[in-house]
């Protein structure tokens, strides 16, 4: 009996939690601003590939600025969930690549562990 072995394919995933200013008007995009000056700005807008994306987690810490940001020029704020999924042209798993050496995640754990 011949047995066929099956090679699962498992892809390499990423996340990136962003978030982007959309405008109420057009659903355009914020690619990027200036401060003219006496509470003047100019605003220029594009489609999502090439917008302004501000981390999730620094949105969180200064929401207040990003909101008045947002009112300013006239924009609803937007989260983005984006997912990568890696894998190589002909369909086979991407490997992490492995270090030699210790990260410095790996040292200051040894440095801890030594002291406790």
């Amino acid at each position: 009996m011949l047995i066929k072995k099956v090679k699962r394919i498992k892809k390499m995933k990423t996340k990136s939690n962003l978030i982007v200013f959309r405008n109420r008007e057009t659903g355009e995009f914020l690619e990027s601003y200036k401060d003219r000056g006496s509470l003047a700005f100019q605003a220029d807008f594009c489609c999502i590939t090439h917008c302004l994306k501000i981390p999730r987690d620094k949105y969180e810490e200064d929401k207040k600025t990003y909101k008045a940001l947002a009112a300013a020029f006239d924009c609803e704020i937007v989260a983005m969930e984006i997912e990568y999924k890696m894998s190589y042209p002909n369909g086979s798993e991407v490997e992490p690549i492995k270090r030699e050496r210790p990260s410095i995640e790996d040292m200051i754990k040894d440095i801890i562990g030594g002291l406790i």
